[in-house]
């Protein structure tokens, strides 16, 4: 049913919630193969109707934004605002140089729900060693000491550099980070748009 107006209702998050629909879809076209009868020609009715629904608003943001049926600022957040994404190319760009150079792996804090940057640098580092992910939500100081056990002992005695990554508005950082503390420093920050940029803080666990 959600399938049928996604767009509609939820367009702002389509692109970060591309990755766990396609599991949902492929789960569900594995089941579609195992079934027999009615109940397969049922659940594939509602899988090609989901598919075509999606594929046409999408094409429709794409060539004709004003006549897709979805607000103009929800097709701004699918392509370039908040919620697309953008900029997360160079956040990895960061991390796998840095980690070419200080021959370490880095291992990442981000947002743990709905975030493009959780969603993108999971996808990012498949196949790479250099970077790991952990979605862990880290607002307040209390909330990263908190964490220090867990990362020393994820870390084990190898060679990890440390980060956390915040995405502006949707995950914005505090002013904690920026006081004299030395709890964290700001080490990178990427532009992607009017107010928002996703920044790189580095710790010792």
């Amino acid at each position: 049913g959600t399938g049928l107006f996604y767009h509609h209702t939820f367009a702002r998050y389509t692109l970060t919630d591309h990755l766990p629909l396609i599991f949902f879809l492929a789960l569900l076209i594995g089941r579609t193969f195992t079934t027999q009868g009615t109940h397969k020609t049922i659940v594939a009715i509602l899988l090609v109707t989901a598919l075509a629904s999606w594929g046409r608003t999408s094409w429709q943001i794409a060539t004709d934004p004003a006549g897709a049926g979805v607000p103009l600022k929800d097709v701004d957040e699918y392509f370039s605002g908040a919620w697309s994404g953008r900029g997360l190319t160079g956040v990895k760009q960061y991390l796998t140089a840095y980690a070419d150079t200080h021959q370490v792996s880095c291992l990442v804090l981000t947002h743990q729900f709905l975030r493009p940057g959780c969603y993108g640098l999971m996808l990012a580092e498949l196949g790479d060693a250099r970077i790991g992910v952990v979605p862990l939500t880290v607002y307040e100081a209390a909330e990263l000491e908190a964490a220090r056990p867990i990362l020393r002992r994820t870390a084990a005695g190898q060679p990890v550099a440390f980060f956390i990554l915040y995405e502006g508005s949707l995950y914005p950082r505090h002013p904690w980070l920026d006081s004299p503390s030395g709890l964290a420093r700001r080490v990178h920050e990427v532009p992607r748009g009017p107010g928002e940029s996703f920044t790189l803080y580095q710790f010792e666990p």
